[in-house]
Protein backbone atom coordinates (compact mmCIF):
# COMPACT_ATOMS: atom_id res chain seq x y z
CA UNK A 1 0.00 0.00 0.00
CA UNK A 2 2.84 2.29 0.80
CA UNK A 3 4.69 1.48 -2.44
CA UNK A 4 1.00 2.50 -4.29
CA UNK A 5 0.63 5.87 -2.50
CA UNK A 6 4.30 6.74 -3.41
CA UNK A 7 3.63 5.67 -7.26
CA UNK A 8 0.04 7.79 -7.43
CA UNK A 9 1.97 10.71 -4.84
CA UNK A 10 4.56 10.57 -8.06
CA UNK A 11 2.01 10.91 -10.89
CA UNK A 12 0.17 13.54 -8.54
CA UNK A 13 -2.30 11.61 -7.58
CA UNK A 14 -2.96 12.46 -3.59
CA UNK A 15 -4.63 9.90 -1.67
CA UNK A 16 -7.11 11.30 0.88
CA UNK A 17 -8.29 8.83 4.19
CA UNK A 18 -11.60 9.83 4.95
CA UNK A 19 -11.01 8.26 8.44
CA UNK A 20 -7.72 9.61 9.19
CA UNK A 21 -7.06 13.20 9.12
CA UNK A 22 -3.54 13.35 7.60
CA UNK A 23 -1.76 16.11 4.89
CA UNK A 24 0.46 13.59 3.08
CA UNK A 25 1.77 17.24 0.90
CA UNK A 26 3.85 17.41 4.35
CA UNK A 27 6.62 14.92 5.99
CA UNK A 28 4.89 14.57 9.36
CA UNK A 29 1.41 13.63 7.20
CA UNK A 30 3.40 11.12 4.93
CA UNK A 31 4.74 9.59 8.40
CA UNK A 32 1.81 9.44 9.44
CA UNK A 33 0.01 7.94 6.68
CA UNK A 34 2.45 5.51 6.30
CA UNK A 35 1.75 4.52 9.78
CA UNK A 36 -1.44 3.86 9.26
CA UNK A 37 -0.95 1.55 6.84
CA UNK A 38 1.56 -0.28 8.21
CA UNK A 39 -0.52 -0.66 11.21
CA UNK A 40 -3.51 -1.79 9.27
CA UNK A 41 -1.08 -4.67 7.69
CA UNK A 42 -0.18 -5.40 11.36
CA UNK A 43 -4.08 -5.52 12.28
CA UNK A 44 -5.25 -7.93 9.17
CA UNK A 45 -1.60 -10.17 10.09
CA UNK A 46 -2.86 -10.63 13.88
CA UNK A 47 -6.76 -11.59 12.62
CA UNK A 48 -5.08 -13.98 10.22
CA UNK A 49 -3.19 -15.77 12.16
CA UNK A 50 -5.75 -15.65 15.18
CA UNK A 51 -8.38 -17.35 12.42
CA UNK A 52 -5.63 -20.06 11.06
CA UNK A 53 -5.34 -21.13 15.10
CA UNK A 54 -8.97 -20.93 15.61
CA UNK A 55 -9.55 -23.00 12.21
CA UNK A 56 -6.74 -25.64 13.36
CA UNK A 57 -8.15 -25.78 16.90
CA UNK A 58 -11.38 -26.61 15.36
CA UNK A 59 -9.76 -29.41 12.99
CA UNK A 60 -8.40 -31.27 15.70
CA UNK A 61 -11.37 -31.06 17.67
CA UNK A 62 -13.32 -33.19 14.47
CA UNK A 63 -15.03 -30.75 13.24
CA UNK A 64 -15.28 -30.45 9.12
CA UNK A 65 -14.31 -26.95 7.36
CA UNK A 66 -15.75 -25.42 4.86
CA UNK A 67 -18.44 -26.42 2.16
CA UNK A 68 -19.73 -30.04 2.73
CA UNK A 69 -19.10 -32.83 0.43
CA UNK A 70 -21.62 -34.36 -1.89
CA UNK A 71 -23.39 -37.05 0.38
CA UNK A 72 -23.51 -34.49 3.15
CA UNK A 73 -25.02 -31.15 4.00
CA UNK A 74 -24.18 -28.35 6.41
CA UNK A 75 -26.28 -27.34 9.42
CA UNK A 76 -25.80 -26.51 13.07
CA UNK A 77 -25.59 -29.07 15.89
CA UNK A 78 -27.61 -28.29 19.55
CA UNK A 79 -24.67 -25.66 20.28
CA UNK A 80 -25.15 -24.07 17.22
CA UNK A 81 -22.18 -25.26 16.21
CA UNK A 82 -21.34 -25.87 11.64
CA UNK A 83 -21.25 -29.43 11.32
CA UNK A 84 -21.86 -31.98 8.22
CA UNK A 85 -24.43 -34.07 8.12
CA UNK A 86 -25.96 -37.12 5.38
CA UNK A 87 -28.23 -35.92 3.14
CA UNK A 88 -30.62 -37.78 1.15
CA UNK A 89 -27.32 -38.78 -1.71
CA UNK A 90 -25.96 -40.00 1.11
CA UNK A 91 -27.23 -43.81 0.17
CA UNK A 92 -26.05 -43.10 -3.44
CA UNK A 93 -22.31 -42.32 -2.21
CA UNK A 94 -22.13 -45.77 0.11
CA UNK A 95 -23.16 -47.82 -2.91
CA UNK A 96 -20.39 -46.34 -5.19
CA UNK A 97 -18.08 -47.20 -2.61
CA UNK A 98 -19.24 -51.09 -2.56
CA UNK A 99 -20.20 -51.27 -5.96
CA UNK A 100 -16.37 -49.95 -6.45
CA UNK A 101 -15.26 -52.29 -3.03
CA UNK A 102 -17.19 -55.44 -4.10
CA UNK A 103 -17.47 -55.63 -7.75
CA UNK A 104 -14.74 -53.51 -9.08
CA UNK A 105 -16.36 -51.28 -11.62
CA UNK A 106 -14.85 -48.76 -13.18
CA UNK A 107 -15.21 -44.99 -12.33
CA UNK A 108 -17.80 -44.82 -15.85
CA UNK A 109 -19.52 -47.70 -15.30
CA UNK A 110 -20.62 -46.73 -11.49
CA UNK A 111 -21.31 -42.93 -13.00
CA UNK A 112 -23.48 -44.84 -15.84
CA UNK A 113 -25.25 -46.73 -12.35
CA UNK A 114 -25.47 -43.24 -10.31
CA UNK A 115 -27.23 -41.61 -13.38
CA UNK A 116 -29.98 -44.30 -13.56
CA UNK A 117 -30.52 -43.53 -9.82
CA UNK A 118 -30.75 -39.72 -10.16
CA UNK A 119 -27.37 -38.84 -9.36
CA UNK A 120 -25.38 -37.00 -11.93
CA UNK A 121 -21.95 -36.65 -11.51
CA UNK A 122 -18.64 -36.64 -13.60
CA UNK A 123 -15.97 -39.42 -13.36
CA UNK A 124 -13.12 -37.25 -11.80
CA UNK A 125 -15.33 -36.18 -9.50
CA UNK A 126 -16.18 -39.58 -8.14
CA UNK A 127 -12.00 -40.28 -7.97
CA UNK A 128 -12.04 -37.15 -6.08
CA UNK A 129 -15.10 -38.87 -3.85
CA UNK A 130 -13.42 -42.14 -3.78
CA UNK A 131 -9.98 -40.31 -2.24
CA UNK A 132 -11.73 -37.97 0.70
CA UNK A 133 -10.93 -39.37 3.88
CA UNK A 134 -14.06 -37.19 5.09
CA UNK A 135 -16.21 -40.34 4.09
CA UNK A 136 -15.44 -42.71 6.37
CA UNK A 137 -15.04 -40.12 8.98
CA UNK A 138 -11.58 -38.91 8.82
CA UNK A 139 -10.58 -35.17 8.39
CA UNK A 140 -7.47 -33.93 6.54
CA UNK A 141 -6.63 -30.31 5.80
CA UNK A 142 -2.92 -28.62 4.27
CA UNK A 143 -3.73 -26.59 8.16
CA UNK A 144 -3.06 -29.31 9.84
CA UNK A 145 -0.69 -30.91 7.40
CA UNK A 146 0.52 -34.88 8.24
CA UNK A 147 -2.38 -34.76 10.43
CA UNK A 148 -5.47 -37.59 10.16
CA UNK A 149 -8.02 -36.68 12.28
CA UNK A 150 -11.11 -38.52 13.70
CA UNK A 151 -13.82 -36.45 12.79
CA UNK A 152 -17.72 -35.79 14.54
CA UNK A 153 -19.45 -36.21 11.86
CA UNK A 154 -20.90 -39.11 10.45
CA UNK A 155 -19.46 -41.58 8.43
CA UNK A 156 -20.55 -42.54 4.61
CA UNK A 157 -18.20 -45.54 4.69
CA UNK A 158 -16.82 -47.84 7.17
CA UNK A 159 -12.77 -47.46 6.81
CA UNK A 160 -12.28 -50.81 5.74
CA UNK A 161 -14.47 -49.90 2.50
CA UNK A 162 -12.82 -46.59 2.07
CA UNK A 163 -9.37 -48.05 2.07
CA UNK A 164 -10.32 -51.32 -0.07
CA UNK A 165 -11.64 -48.99 -2.64
CA UNK A 166 -8.22 -46.96 -2.65
CA UNK A 167 -6.18 -50.23 -2.18
CA UNK A 168 -7.87 -51.38 -5.88
CA UNK A 169 -5.69 -51.72 -8.48
CA UNK A 170 -6.92 -49.05 -11.29
CA UNK A 171 -4.60 -50.43 -13.77
CA UNK A 172 -6.52 -53.57 -15.13
CA UNK A 173 -5.63 -53.26 -19.09
CA UNK A 174 -1.77 -54.09 -19.78
CA UNK A 175 0.06 -52.96 -22.65
CA UNK A 176 2.98 -53.46 -24.65
CA UNK A 177 6.18 -51.50 -23.60
CA UNK A 178 8.15 -52.66 -26.31
CA UNK A 179 5.95 -50.92 -29.06
CA UNK A 180 8.29 -49.28 -31.81
CA UNK A 181 5.26 -47.28 -32.39
CA UNK A 182 4.90 -45.84 -29.39
CA UNK A 183 8.19 -45.39 -28.20
CA UNK A 184 7.05 -43.33 -24.81
CA UNK A 185 4.03 -45.59 -23.88
CA UNK A 186 5.83 -46.82 -21.14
Amino acid sequence: AIATVENLKKKGIRVLSIAQNVDSDTPTGTFMQGFHLLYSRYDNDVKITNTIRGMRHRLRNGYFMGVAPLGYRNTRDEQNKPIIVHNDQAPLIKKAFLWKANENLSNVEIVERLEKLGLKIYKQRLSDIFRNPVYCGLLTSSLIEGEVVQGIHKPIVSKDIFLKVNGINKTKSSHNVKNDNLPLKG
